[in-house]
């Protein structure tokens, strides 16, 4: 299910790196919250947890990919489902280092 809305942003690491292509440069690049899905955390509607996945899900490893590649850090915002304490709903960054590794993480708690 993912995959399918993945396709939207393919394009948008790519750019980032496309600007710095020639020069030395160390890219840090910052998605917006909760990038692969519709920002709903001012409804609080239940309905929106079905986008939720793993730290290591669909959208993580979409992005290792073009971490590794343009040599850049990716903080990836998205909605992580916590499959070893009881399926918890966190409002987590994903830290994807240069080396398309997952180098860390923050969470907020959604009530």
């Amino acid at each position: 299910m993912l995959a399918s809305r993945l396709h939207v942003y393919d394009h948008l690491p790519i750019d980032f790196a496309q600007l710095c292509e020639n020069h030395k440069c160390f890219y840090i690049i910052p998605l917006q919250e909760a990038w692969m899905m519709p920002f709903a955390f001012c409804t609080r509607e239940k309905r929106w947890c079905e986008f939720a996945e793993p730290v290591d899900g669909e959208s993580t490893k979409f992005l290792q990919s073009f971490a590794l590649k343009y040599n850049m850090v990716i903080v990836s915002p998205i909605l992580e489902r916590d499959i070893n304490h009881g399926e918890v709903i966190w409002n987590t960054a994903v830290v994807i280092g240069n080396h398309g590794n997952i180098i860390g993480k923050h969470r907020k708690v959604i009530a």
